[in-house]
């Protein structure tokens, strides 16, 4: 009996990619939805529809908006050229713009509930996503990073 020890030089298996036609529909939808958040967010004040939502929101609009424009600006790159990193290091990109938005929210907080138990849970929300935005960053540049350095 020998102990013979390879060494199996391939690279790590990633995981089972959706065909590229899937990727594809899914990256037209998220623009679709996108375009659709985009036109409700610069309406929205307009319409008057909440109550608790100020003037101020208007101030952070521009910023909701660019984050909205970059991830369509993304996906759209996505139908073109999409391989594993690249998708990986756009999730950065689109992170840090929503981070950017989130962090204004958090600045202007446009929000004027009756009741400080909303304020409180808006507040929180608005942590919520700006600490999940950070780990998501963090763990998609070194995901892209490792796929494209191996």
């Amino acid at each position: 009996m020998s102990d013979v020890v390879t060494l199996d030089r391939r690279p790590p298996k990633q995981g089972k990619r959706a065909p590229k036609g899937a990727r594809v529909f899914g990256d037209f939808i998220a623009i679709l939805v996108n375009l659709v958040v985009l036109w409700i967010v610069r309406n929205l004040l307009a319409w008057g529809w909440f109550g608790w939502l100020t003037e101020d929101f208007s101030e952070v609009v521009p910023l909701i908006r660019l984050q909205i424009l970059v991830t369509v600006g993304t996906h759209i790159v996505f139908v073109i050229y999409d391989p594993r990193w690249m998708r990986s290091w756009g999730e950065v990109v689109t992170g840090a713009f929503g981070l950017v938005a989130a962090v204004a929210l958090w600045r202007v907080f446009p929000f004027a509930f009756d009741a400080t138990l909303w304020t409180n849970i808006a507040r929180f929300a608005i942590a919520v996503g700006i600490v999940g935005t950070v780990i998501g960053m963090l763990v998609n540049l070194v995901k892209g990073t490792r796929q494209l350095f191996g």
